[in-house]
């Protein structure tokens, strides 16, 4: 599955500045965000999932249209060795990103949840890529339902080594619950 769209990390403003791009009344907790330019979808984090932390809520804007949405992280393995797997979900319909954000929830009919699914993997994918605070090797579950987990080459960027390290924070906490201790 190659993709066309290429979105860009941006962590030089403010939450209230980022959230600005979204328009009036929307809040965030935190000012960083992916963009493709080309096409205006903007992907922002909105803050950790649960207690755990064991995911991200975000808000997309996607064709014009605001979408919250969750991505649990779990633990995944490949022939390389450890990564970081995202579960993209509840696109338009979360609970937590309409509290977090101040957007109502939407629905989607099925071409567009389709559509709008690609969209959000490459775009989380992304951002996570850049954050490296949640585990190796962030891939996202293909939201069509593949079996194989998707990597930024899979949507049409150069590959790339991860080159640095995961957050020295986070890597003993992912290194327990990957092994099953949490």
């Amino acid at each position: 599955m190659t993709m066309s769209l290429m979105f860009e990390f941006h962590d030089d403003g403010s939450a209230e500045q980022v959230a600005a791009l979204f328009g009036d009344g929307v809040r965030l907790n935190e000012g960083l965000y992916v963009e493709d330019v080309r096409t205006g979808d903007v992907l922002a984090s909105a803050g950790l999932l649960g207690r755990a932390g064991d995911g991200r809520v975000y808000l997309l804007r996607w064709r014009g249209r605001l979408l919250g949405l969750r991505a649990r992280v779990v633990a995944g393995y490949d022939d390389v060795g450890p990564l970081s797997l995202w579960l993209v979900e509840r696109l338009g319909t979360d609970v937590d990103a309409s509290i977090r954000t101040g957007v109502q929830k939407g629905r989607l009919d099925p071409a567009e949840m389709r559509d709008a699914l690609r969209v959000a993997a490459e775009a989380c994918l992304v951002l996570e890529w850049h954050l490296k605070t949640m585990g190796p090797r962030p891939r996202v579950q293909d939201p069509l339902g593949g079996a194989q987990p998707l990597s930024l080459t899979n949507f049409g960027y150069p590959e790339v080594m991860d080159a640095e390290p995961w957050s020295t924070r986070t890597q003993p906490v992912f290194k327990r619950w990957a092994s099953g201790l949490e």
